[in-house]
């Protein structure tokens, strides 16, 4: 006689918990595939749920922002940025796209407080030093932006467009050795741009 297989009841395995940060990943995922197809409510639907879901998120906050200045929507932008801002730790990310689009309605001055503001938080960060000596260069306060970019060089030494705008800053400070050499060392780097190999030659040649 075959003795019949006892049926025990199992539980049904717990459902994984999916954490907010989780959830917003995904929805980040989602949004940058329904922007590649040209969704542009349904990304913006996912970037803001990411957000929702991770206040933090910061390709999810950089994402939203582009897509509204791309559309026209320059103060939405600005104030999504603003709001990540606001968090801690400071995204640094956030404060350089926010001078950029400053800088994109000319308002330079504005950029450079945006910077400013934050400065204290990118000791370490070789682009934002080099963004903040660009802008201060603008303003013709090149003694400032020499410091800076000597910072940024210190971390990046060999990225001959910063090099380049060192070089310029020095040059327009009165210290035409100290800027001699820089030129030489933005050349030597081989990184720059025919056009901007042109320029700094054409620099060299006058000094």
């Amino acid at each position: 006689m075959v003795t019949p297989p006892v049926i025990t009841h199992r539980e049904p395995p717990p459902l994984k918990q999916i954490s907010p940060v989780q959830r917003a990943d995904a929805e980040y995922r989602r949004g940058v595939q329904a922007q590649q197809q040209g969704k542009v409510p349904e990304a913006m639907a996912a970037y803001e749920a990411a957000l929702k879901d991770n206040a933090q998120h910061e390709a999810a906050r950089l994402a939203m922002a582009a897509m509204l200045l791309e559309n026209g929507s320059q103060a939405a932008a600005e104030r999504i940025l603003l709001a990540g801002l606001n968090l801690k730790p400071v995204r640094l990310s956030f404060a350089m796209a926010l001078a950029r689009m400053q800088l994109g309605r000319e308002q330079l001055a504005q950029a450079v407080d945006t910077l400013q503001t934050h400065l204290a938080a990118a000791d370490s960060n070789a682009e934002y030093q080099s963004f903040y000596a660009a802008l201060l260069q603008r303003q013709e306060r090149h003694k400032e932006a020499v410091n800076h970019y000597q910072i940024a060089l210190q971390i990046s030494p060999s990225n001959g467009v910063w090099r380049v705008g060192y070089a310029i800053s020095l040059q327009a400070a009165g210290r035409v050795e100290d800027a001699k050499l820089a030129y030489k060392q933005a050349l030597s780097t081989r990184t720059l741009s025919p056009e901007l190999t042109a320029f700094v030659e054409q620099k060299l040649s006058g000094l």
